[in-house]
Parts: C-alpha cells; structure tokens; sequence
C-alpha cells in the first residue's frame, strides 16, 4: 500500500502544479463498441488536432462486448505520462470505467441454432434443444455481421443430454468460447384457447391456437387434436394457452333436459317416430334416456341431431 501511495505521489509530481486543466478532462465513462481502447475514450480535448490525434493511439484492450472495465487513477497518469498528455489525477480515487457494447443473444436464439445443427445430423425434427444455466447472459459483438456460431453439438439418444461448444467473434481476430450443456427433449403439439372461455360456451376454430410441451408433460387426460375440441361445450370457465382436459368440455348439447325430442326407430321397411321428453341433457352420439309421454316407460336412445334421437329396436319395444 505505500509503495502504491508513494508511486502515486511521484506521477502527481512529475506533471508540476501549473497544467491548464481545462485543457484534457478525464471521462468519466465512457462506451465503445470497437476491439480496442484508444486514448480519446479516456480524455476528451478542447483541441480539436489533439482529439483527432488521441483518436488514433490504442491503449489496450476493450472488455468483452456487455462488459465492463475500470482504468484506476494509477493507470490513467501512466497513460497521460506516456503519451504527453497535459493531464494529472487530483487523487487517487479517480477513475474511467469503460464500457462494451453488445448484442444479447438469446437462449432461445442459441437453442434454435443449436437444434438446426442436431437436425442436419440426422435428429428428428420434432425434438427441440434446452440449454441449462438459462440465466446467463451472453453478448454478441455490436458491430459484427455473425454474432455467434456453433462449432461442435453432440447428444446421448439414451439419456438426451446434449453438450455443444459455440465462438462469439469479438473483432480484430478476437473471439471467444463457450461451452453448453442442456437436453434434447421430444416436444408434441396441442391445441389451447386463444380467448378465456366461459361456462356453456361452444369452442369454435377461430378458439384455437397451438402450443409445444415437452411430452413428459402431457397428460393422458390433455385433448391433443383440435377436432376433438371443436363443436365442443365448456363445462367449466377454462384459461388461454392452458391445455384442454377431457373433463373440461362436452359435446354440445343437442337435447336439453325438460325438452320435448323426437325419437325415431329405422327398419328396411318403415321409420316409426314417437314425441319423447328429455330426461337429461346430452350431446351428438351421446346415450340419453327419454320419457315415453304415451307409456310412460324410460327408453335410451342415442343423440343423431339436434332433438333427433335414434334407439335400436330392441330399445324401443321394450318401452312401447
């Protein structure tokens, strides 16, 4: 720490008491988006020539792009001193801290590229990649057409771990790797709602939308096809973008409970058809009973429209 104190005291010397501050002020921070630090991102000068000049002389190397580093008040005399700058700290808690600028990118974005790789080697299409660590951030170089790109991608078909290595160029020849790690997981497609729909409604096409869930997930009781959810009655209210259960709808009620129906027996030879009073509710190709309203005996017969009922033969002079 002395040494630091008394090496510190010598550089504030070695400039003297008379320099025009208002000559070179020291930036505070500042924010690049190239591979190197030039003086002119330390100091800003009044003197157009000597900004110009400054501009031009490197002094080390920029920080990776969405990073950030310090220049303390020791390295800032040095550079002031080394290059004749008319420039002294006033103590030594001064300091510069220099910026990178970046460009996120995604885990998504890395994933897709990822997966791309897998599926030109021969995985199938229908599996997606998931990296681990997803909280990290990694940034791409501001300036660079490429932001990054994966050199290796591998996985274990049994186990489905996956490992990949990408390169984010960084300019000036300038790059670096990273290593990834995640899984590769089978994804099915299942249709949701697109809109809260409430208690009585009927799902209709425009209702639907679709979503992608690893297969783990999905349920045996989860509606996987949109045609078995079209047409169909909510029997409670259900959420958008939540998947569907069997349980959740019906088919819409064609025979209301109270309400007179017509049901009806085919033969080759004739069509019998008898007034009948809905004792329950029920939808296309749904069981029902009915009420006779002449005998007054209960008969079951099977929903063909709306108040149409069709009973098999035998069903019907069981109840005649």
């Amino acid at each position: 720490m002395k040494k630091s104190i008394i090496l510190f005291l010598l550089l504030v010397m070695a400039y003297g008491q008379g320099a025009n501050a208002n000559a070179v002020e020291l930036r505070k921070s500042s924010t690049i988006d190239k591979p190197m630090i030039r003086v002119s991102d330390l100091f800003s000068f009044n003197d157009n020539a000597k900004a110009a000049e400054a501009g031009n002389v490197v002094v080390g190397r920029a920080p990776a792009p969405g990073e950030k580093k310090v220049w303390n008040s020791f390295q800032l005399a040095a550079v002031a001193r080394r290059h004749g700058i008319d420039w002294q700290p006033v103590n030594r808690y001064e300091r510069t801290v220099i910026s990178r600028a970046g460009t996120l990118i995604t885990n998504e974005e890395i994933e897709d590229a990822v997966t791309q790789i897998l599926v030109d080697k021969g995985m199938d299409k229908k599996r997606r990649v998931k990296l681990s660590n997803t909280g990290r951030q990694i940034y791409g170089a501001a300036n660079q057409g490429v932001s990054f790109s994966i050199q290796q991608a591998s996985y274990n078909s049994r186990t489905g771990h996956l490992s990949a290595t990408m390169k984010i160029p960084y300019g000036n020849g300038d790059s670096k790797q990273i290593s990834l790690n995640g899984r590769v997981l089978d994804i099915i497609s299942i249709p949701v709602l697109s809109r809260q729909v409430k208690t009585g409604d009927v799902i209709g096409k425009s209702d639907i939308e679709w979503i992608e869930l690893e297969s783990r997930r999905v349920r045996n009781s989860f509606i996987t096809d949109a045609e078995s959810l079209i047409g169909q009655q909510v029997l409670r209210t259900l959420a958008a973008g939540k998947p569907v259960r069997v349980r959740d709808v019906r088919s819409r009620v064609l025979v209301a409970k109270g309400s007179l129906a017509t049901l009806m027996l085919r033969t080759k030879r004739m069509v019998l058809s008898v007034r009948v009073l809905a004792m329950e509710n029920a939808g296309m190709g749904e069981t029902v009973r009915v009420l006779n309203t002449r005998s007054k005996k209960t008969i079951e017969g099977i929903v063909a429209g709306a108040g149409r009922i069709i009973v098999p033969t035998m069903g019907l002079e069981q109840g005649s």
